[in-house]
């Protein structure tokens, strides 16, 4: 099920967001350094544009969706 995300979200997207990248850019750049990444996704965030995944009642990611023409 997809919800609206809102500012409430953000730590769990945020969550999501390193759990997701973090080997890939460890792999790209040696390091995951988390406060660089809090920066790199603080400065993406708005919940006006992203939808919460939710499993079982819970949340368990998000998505961003757009159209292409």
């Amino acid at each position: 099920m997809l919800r609206p995300a809102t500012d409430d979200d953000k730590d769990v997207a945020r969550q999501t967001h390193h759990d997701a990248f973090r080997e890939v850019v460890i792999r790209q750049f040696g390091v995951f350094d988390p406060e660089l990444q809090d920066a790199f996704f603080d400065d993406e965030w708005n919940a006006a544009s992203y939808e919460i995944v939710v499993v079982e009642g819970e949340p368990a990611g998000y998505v961003q969706r757009s159209r292409s023409t």
